[in-house]
């Protein structure tokens, strides 16, 4: 937070309502967000996690509009028409997280700066305590999450944890649980019409994914204390085996694909809360 940095450049690009190619409307909080792709690759990038959301009614009164698009080799995010950032199109990554927190403002009418960060975790929830699932690609945290969503817990969020700095909760994210092939097998007898879900290719490295749709939530303006996270690290006939770990070894897992506002205060709050957290 002391080192100097240089501001986000945004490169100039004019808006084309030619390129809404696809339109949808998803359904959160019982209000309509409408999105715009300009193709099927674009599409790919952000529709199959809130497919769970597609509104059954063609509204005309959403309370915000995305477009996605691509052009000449770069990559274009616009939110009612105003361009919030553009990327090379190899970035993509970068277009998918900028599109999660700007849909996160938009549901709490707030701007980036306010939230301490979004984690690369997911997140569960029962009697009104969450608990913070984090864990490096591939070792299983949405596979977990997913069983915890079988045995009675709530989902607040997959892979993308937001934590508001202001009161240090955890709010949920809609997109659904990403479950790899590898889990199919297990899941299948788990959760109730798994095997009806679309598949999807993502890439080389997480091949085919389903989405698993969480329940929704009663609120996504609601947050809850986290005071425990979980470091999972999944071995093929491992027995289960639970021990504590230190601040060290979770954060060096925590941090590196996290997104954390560069901000002196919210940098202070991070500090408050993960110290009251249990590994």
């Amino acid at each position: 937070c002391n080192v100097s940095r240089e501001e986000e450049v945004v490169t100039p690009m004019p808006f084309k309502a030619s390129n809404r190619l696809f339109s949808y409307n998803y359904e959160v909080d019982s209000r309509c967000i409408r999105v715009h792709y300009s193709s099927e690759y674009i599409k790919s990038l952000v529709h199959p996690q809130l497919e769970h959301l597609l509104s059954p009614n063609d509204k005309s009164d959403c309370f915000v509009v995305f477009d996605l698009y691509e052009e000449d080799g770069t990559l274009c995010l616009f939110k009612d028409k105003l361009l919030i950032g553009s990327w090379p199109s190899k970035d993509f990554y970068l277009l998918q997280g900028k599109f999660a927190m700007h849909l996160l403002c938009a549901l709490h009418n707030n701007n980036e700066m306010d939230w301490m960060g979004t984690f690369h975790a997911s997140t569960s929830v029962k009697n009104d305590q969450a608990a913070m699932i984090i864990g490096d690609s591939g070792k299983g945290k949405s596979t977990f999450t997913a069983l915890l969503l079988a045995h009675g817990f709530e989902v607040l969020a997959d892979d993308l944890t937001p934590i508001l700095a202001k009161d240090a909760l955890v709010y949920p994210y809609p997109g659904g649980i990403s479950i790899k092939s590898g889990a199919f097998e297990l899941l299948k007898s788990k959760l109730p019409n798994f095997e009806s879900l679309p598949e999807h290719y993502i890439n080389p490295y997480k091949g085919y994914v389903r989405y698993v749709a969480a329940p929704k939530q009663k609120s996504y303006v609601t947050g809850y204390p986290c005071k425990v996270m979980v470091s999972i690290h999944y071995k093929e006939n491992a027995k289960t085996h639970l021990e504590l770990s230190s601040i060290q070894n979770v954060l060096s897992t925590l941090i590196p694909e996290s997104w954390m506002a560069p901000d002196i205060y919210n940098a202070q709050q991070f500090l408050n809360w993960i110290q009251d957290v249990t590994f």
